[in-house]
């Protein structure tokens, strides 16, 4: 896939609002406020219906994603983007979408040619670790685990150049 540069996006690490713990006890907050104003003897139909009619609200995975770090493919540099919402304070309930904004962040890239897989990776998990560091502050979550899990486990310049060749691009 290729973003909105021509560059080809070898990962995508979700930063959230935050973590899933606290979102999942805010929302039980907010519904166990709610269910005193209903008859004792429903409290479990009125507990189900409010767990029921809220669920949509309640998907952590989907509705506080408020950024993203890629890491991508331009040329025969390695590129980093950080994509993520101005806002600074962002409602656990709202129905509303934050707009996600590129930071056009400068200077974050190194070329690739003469790496090899190993140094490839530890270059790549360097510098997203520094994104971290210096774009997701607290209370804001960031997400690695899949990253985590498959940078260490995949071919990363075989991947590469199929993914250029696919576009078209010479290989490194």
């Amino acid at each position: 896939m290729k973003n909105t540069f021509g560059n080809l996006i070898l990962f995508e690490i979700p930063i959230y609002s935050m973590t899933k713990r606290s979102f999942l006890e805010k929302w039980e907050n907010k519904i166990k406020k709610l269910l005193p104003l209903y008859d004792s003897l429903e409290f479990e139909r009125i507990n189900n219906s409010m767990h029921q009619y809220y669920r949509k609200n309640m998907l952590w995975h989907y509705n506080q994603i408020i950024g993203y770090i890629t890491v991508n493919v331009h040329g025969n540099d390695i590129t980093f983007s950080v994509y993520k919402s101005l806002n600074q304070r962002i409602r656990y309930d709202s129905s509303k979408k934050n707009l996600i904004e590129d930071l056009m962040c400068l200077g974050t890239h190194f070329y690739v040619k003469n790496y090899n897989d190993e140094e490839l990776i530890a270059e790549i998990k360097s510098w997203v670790s520094e994104m971290i560091k210096e774009y997701v502050k607290k209370p804001l979550y960031i997400d690695t685990s899949l990253f985590d899990a498959m940078i260490d486990s995949i071919d990363l310049k075989k991947l590469i150049n199929i993914r250029k060749a696919q576009n078209g691009e010479n290989g490194l």
